[in-house]
C-alpha cells in the first residue's frame, strides 16, 4: 500500500520540491519495521543510501497488479473525459462551459462520455485519427 501510494505521489515528480517529504519520512519509519512485519522477502534495506526498497520481484508484482491497471484505466477515463469536455465546449461555447456549476458540467459531460466509452471499449484506438491542419500536402 505504501509503495503504490509512493508511486502515485512521485511518478510524475521531476523536481525535489515536488516530493512529499512527510510521506517519505512516514514510509521510511513504517518500513524500518520490515523484519518485525515478516516482510524480509519483499523489502530490502540499503545501508549506503539509508533507504528501504521493494525487491525486484515484489516491485514487478506491484506494477502488474496495481500500477499498470490503474494507468490503463486512468488513460481511458482521462481521454474520454477530455473528449467529452471538448465536444461540450464546441457545442455550447467556452463561456457557457465555464459558467456551468460543477455538478451541471459533470452531468453534461457524462451524457457525452457514453459514446466514447462504447467506441473505445469496442475498438480501442483503432479509429482515432489526428487532424493536422498545418501539414502541407505534396
Amino acid at each position: 500500500m505504501l509503495s503504490v501510494a509512493d508511486w502515485v505521489m512521485h511518478a510524475k515528480a521531476t523536481e525535489i520540491e515536488q516530493h512529499h517529504h512527510n510521506h517519505e519520512k512516514l514510509r521510511k519509519k513504517i518500513l524500518s519495521h520490515y523484519k518485525e512485519m515478516e516482510a524480509k522477502d519483499i523489502l530490502e534495506y540499503d545501508k549506503e543510501s539509508d533507504e528501504f526498497y521493494e525487491t525486484n520481484a515484489y516491485d514487478d508484482y506491484l506494477h502488474a497488479k496495481f500500477i499498470e491497471p490503474y494507468g490503463d484505466g486512468n488513460f481511458w477515463d482521462e481521454l474520454i473525459d477530455r473528449l467529452a469536455a471538448r465536444d461540450l465546449i464546441n457545442t455550447i461555447g467556452i463561456e457557457a462551459f465555464n459558467s456551468l456549476k460543477g455538478i451541471e458540467r459533470g452531468m453534461e459531460i457524462a451524457k457525452l462520455r457514453e459514446r466514447y466509452a462504447n467506441e473505445f471499449a469496442e475498438y480501442g484506438l483503432e479509429h482515432i485519427k489526428v487532424q493536422y491542419d498545418d501539414i502541407v500536402k505534396n
